[in-house]
């Protein structure tokens, strides 16, 4: 996105993590807003899994959603390592990354993992409005947030303690 932008091909774009910070630590965009200034408590990752294996192997998916949230949180509480594992898979310098975990100050929460099901609703609907589907979606039954209401949130202790054994 950041080399679209540079090149003229596009005017702007709304993106995630690192190609807004990115343009902007680059000089080749501008910010104009944050999703949080317009979405207050925005979660922009979601597990999702297929129903069969949440019927099947539910303790698999506790698992997963426990790992995803202890890992949101060992983030927030290990900011510079969080920031030097992500180096290679965003393949970005580390100013970049700290830029789009810090700017502005706590822009970026860890700790919003509870998903909301009028949210969901409040999607669809955008949806509809926006011509994106032609009926209304029913989001009863898509949403399953007992995973994350039984996560036991904790000292965030270290990375390789969350690994499985």
């Amino acid at each position: 996105m950041p080399v679209a932008l540079a090149a003229g091909g596009v005017d702007g774009y709304f993106v995630g993590e690192p190609f807004a910070s990115k343009a902007i630590e680059s000089g080749i965009g501008e910010k104009m807003l944050d999703v949080e200034s317009i979405w207050p408590g925005f979660i922009c990752n979601l597990v999702i899994v297929r129903t069969e294996t949440i019927e099947s192997h539910p303790e698999w998916v506790q698992k997963l959603v426990t790992a995803a949230v202890g890992s949101g949180l060992w983030a927030r509480d290990h900011l510079e390592e969080a920031i030097g594992i992500t180096v290679p898979y965003w393949n970005q310098d580390p100013k970049v990354i700290r830029y789009a975990f810090t700017h502005p100050p706590d822009r970026v929460r860890f700790d919003l993992y509870m998903p909301i099901q009028e949210e969901l609703a409040s999607l669809a609907a955008e949806m509809e409005t926006a011509g994106l589907t032609s009926t209304r979606i029913d989001v009863r039954g898509i949403l399953d947030d007992r995973f994350a209401r039984a996560v036991k949130v904790g000292d965030s202790g270290s990375f390789r303690e969350m690994l499985p054994n």
